[in-house]
Order: structure tokens, then sequence, then C-alpha cells
């Protein structure tokens, strides 16, 4: 699957929660994906904690956190209850990556989904 470069944007919770909103438009379903991380520099000790977001037409985001984990994990948890005090938004929490994209394929299928699902099912024939 081809992936698009990353473009960094500095922006504040209420910032990154009207994005959110506005990327599920109409549908108003939004899938927020486990905290999980990858190696800065190729460093396993550096690690830039993430999560992703999934909306409307199969759209994913990558929020970046700062800091540590427990750090990223109370960011997630701020943006979360935000997008929940907005009210008339149906918003599912996944702790899996992998049911995270079995739940992104059955609400928004589509080609995208369907290949990186079984993308992630070749990769953790374990966990599947």
């Amino acid at each position: 699957m081809k992936r698009r470069p990353l473009k960094k944007v500095e922006a504040t919770y209420e910032e990154i929660v009207q994005r959110i909103i506005q990327w599920a438009g109409d549908e108003h379903v939004i899938v927020i994906g486990p905290i999980v991380w990858h190696p800065v520099d190729g460093a396993q000790s550096a690690k830039l904690w993430y999560f992703t977001v999934a909306t409307k037409g199969f759209r994913l985001n990558r929020i970046d956190c700062y800091g540590n984990e427990a750090e990223a994990i109370l960011q997630r948890l701020q943006i979360l209850s935000m997008l929940i005090s907005k009210g008339g938004i149906v918003i599912h929490v996944c702790e899996d990556e992998l049911k995270m994209a079995r739940l992104c394929d059955a609400l928004w299928p589509s080609e995208k989904s369907r290949s990186l699902l079984a993308d992630m099912e070749k990769s953790w024939p374990a966990h599947a």
C-alpha cells in the first residue's frame, strides 16, 4: 500500500478535536486506535508515541503525542473526553490495531481497508 508522507502540524487539543469532527463529516462516526509507537531515527530506545483516528471513507490520521507512554495515554484521553463532550458522535475506541482494522473494514469497506487488513493479518498471524 502506498503511503503519503507525514505532515507535521502543531495544534491545541481543541484544534485537533475540531479537525477530527471535520474529518468525520456528516457521518459522525470516529474510530480511535490504541496508543502505539515507532522508533525515532531507527533507535529502539527513542520512541514516538501516537494513535490513529479513522473517519468517513476510511480516512486515517495519525495523532502524534509528546513525552512518554503515560503522557501519550493522557493526551489521547483528553482528546477522547473532548470529543465525547461535543455529543452527537459515535465513537469506537479500540485498544488493538488489528481489531481496529477489522472494524474500519466493516464500517468503510474499500480496497484500501481490505488491503490494510490483509497486510496486518499476514504480518500478525498469531494475533489473527
